[in-house]
């Protein structure tokens, strides 16, 4: 976040809206210290720093907080009186010009690789000359990126500088100035060091990026392959297969399965290597797959079997019963969740109302090592009047965002059984003329209503459940831009699963997959007449972007 270009505003945004913001009581500093340390504790620290309160309780409250983002931070640099502290805050977020009127040390500071391209040539001189006694990383950074030729200046960087630039400068740099092959000799050093792996999915994840993404086409030593990830190697595989070699794709998939750790990952090798292959054996293991996945559910559509191990319904035995928990309460929940795993009995004891359905459907599935998946359909009255399609889509996002629980908290306080962040959700109350109170978020009647209004506005410009999923998750400008670039539109054979798989955003990769699984079983379950296939959904991608 702070080394990208847009933070500055962004961080302003944040501040703005923070003001505006309206918390139902008065935090007190004694509330706080006594919540265990979590992402529900900094959005409650969040709230407390937008009272008014003394640079002493800023202090301690942030003190307080599990992790010290931007957000956090910004509030915390404006509030409390000391004069460093906010040094550091404005030489993060002063232009690349402001900060040529500056320190040597706030400028080192301040100035990354895709702010110094802000500056002409005569202004990286000038930032050279501040910088040149005590930051000559930052000097040599700023020699490459004014060099005629970058690229050849790159190459014989070190390769702290190399990674520094490379994964730290903005994509349209890279594909006018270093889309160029790295020599094999030099890519083999780059191996040794972990950053390579961000290098790696910034090259396959960029289709223009052709002469970089052939000098991947190698096959690796086996010393060389240590320090990648077992997403890097993949990303390698479905490089080699774009450049049509096979047998060096199948090699990076086999070497993939080796450090892959999840039964999904595991799932997406199987599915890769049915593809490259044809061979159904590989077909019938993934099928019997207990993950319920896109790569699981596509092998059992094709081979005609059934899911398994899905549950729909929990029965709840009595509503009359009182429970000591309250599920309105976000720390009542951590404190299960965080706790040593129970019976199934101790929990339907403790979660047997309607209102704590999903706090016990997401335990039954903890109990199972995640083997058995409960695709619950609560808060029924609240969904009762939208169509079956509608449902299905609020189901499917609600299962992945929260698993249903009203009180769920995100590292970026997206809030709620939607998880709907606060600028989202305050632009919609007041479309929808409401007093807005960020906690109602916490009420499930409250959240789904603004998330169906969301998906009101997402349908206008797009249709397949897939794109609406990556939209909710990284914004509609994304999901614009995405296709734009040609998602899915190539003549490949394999899209769009390609399409799919080197989307360069990480968290809307997996979570427009994961929605879309979601979804397929959400309305095969829902609607009793028409049956949806997840086969025919990837074959008809569409969008209403005007051309």
């Amino acid at each position: 976040m702070k080394n990208n270009p847009l933070f500055r505003t962004f961080l302003l945004f944040i501040l703005l809206l923070a003001s505006s913001l309206k918390a139902q009581d008065s935090l007190t500093l004694q509330w706080l210290e006594n919540k265990p340390r979590s992402i529900t504790k900094d959005f409650y620290i969040w709230q407390f720093l937008q009272q008014e309160v003394t640079p002493h309780e800023v202090a301690f409250a942030l003190g307080e907080a599990k992790n010290v983002n931007s957000t956090l931070f910004a509030l915390y640099a404006q509030k409390i009186n000391h004069d460093e502290t906010y040094a550091v805050f404005q030489c993060m977020n002063a232009s690349a010009t402001e900060l040529l009127h500056t320190s040597s040390d706030c400028l080192s500071l301040g100035l990354t690789p895709s702010k110094a391209l802000l500056l002409n040539y005569q202004e990286k001189k000038v930032a050279m000359d501040i910088l040149t006694t005590h930051y000559p990383q930052k000097v040599a950074m700023l020699k490459i990126l004014n060099a005629p030729l970058p690229f050849t200046k790159l190459l014989s960087a070190s390769p702290e500088l190399f990674f520094e630039i490379f994964n730290g400068i903005n994509m349209s740099f890279i594909e006018h100035y270093l889309n160029y092959k790295i020599p094999s000799n030099i890519l083999l050093k780059l191996t040794s060091f972990s950053q390579f792996n961000q290098t790696i999915k910034r090259i396959t994840t960029n289709h223009s990026l052709n002469n970089l993404q052939e000098a991947l086409l190698i096959p690796f030593e086996k010393e060389s392959l240590k320090q990648l990830s077992f997403q890097s190697l993949f990303f390698l595989a479905l490089n080699a297969l774009q450049y049509e070699q096979k047998e060096l794709a199948l090699s990076f998939l086999e070497r993939a399965n080796l450090k892959a750790y999840f039964k999904k990952d595991k799932d997406k090798i199987l599915f890769w290597q049915y593809k490259l292959t044809q061979n159904t054996e590989l077909l019938e293991t993934l099928s019997n797959s207990y993950d319920i996945n896109l790569y699981s559910l596509y092998a059992k559509e094709l081979l005609k079997k059934k899911i398994t191990n899905v549950q729909y319904d929990i029965t709840i035995t009595s509503q009359n019963k009182s429970t000591v928990f309250n599920p309105k309460d976000p720390f009542a929940w951590l404190e299960i969740i965080n706790a040593p795993l129970k019976s199934a009995l101790e929990y339907e004891t403790l979660f047997h109302t309607k209102e704590t359905l999903p706090h016990l459907a997401y335990m039954y599935e903890k109990i199972s090592g995640f083997q058995t998946f409960y695709f619950i359909t609560p808060y029924k009255e609240s969904l009762k009047n939208y169509d079956l399609k509608r449902q299905a889509l609020i189901y499917a996002l609600a299962k992945k965002e929260s698993h249903f629980i009203p009180t769920a908290v995100s590292s970026s306080y997206a809030l709620g059984v939607m998880q709907i962040m606060p600028f989202l959700s305050q632009t919609i109350a007041k479309a929808l003329n409401e007093t807005y109170n960020i906690y109602d978020q916490f009420n499930p009647k409250v959240n789904l209503k603004y998330a169906n209004y969301h998906l009101d506005y997402l349908e206008k410009h797009l249709v397949n459940p897939l794109f609406i999923a990556y939209a909710y998750n990284g914004g509609i400008g994304f999901m614009k831009r995405t296709i734009e670039k040609g998602f899915a539109q190539s003549k490949h054979p394999f899209e769009p699963f390609l399409s799919m798989e080197l989307m360069s955003n990480d968290e809307s990769r997996e979570y427009g997959k994961d929605v879309l699984a979601n979804y397929v079983i959400y309305y095969n379950y829902l609607n009793k007449t028409e049956k949806l296939s997840l086969t025919t959904l990837l074959e008809n991608l569409s969008h209403n972007f005007p051309k």
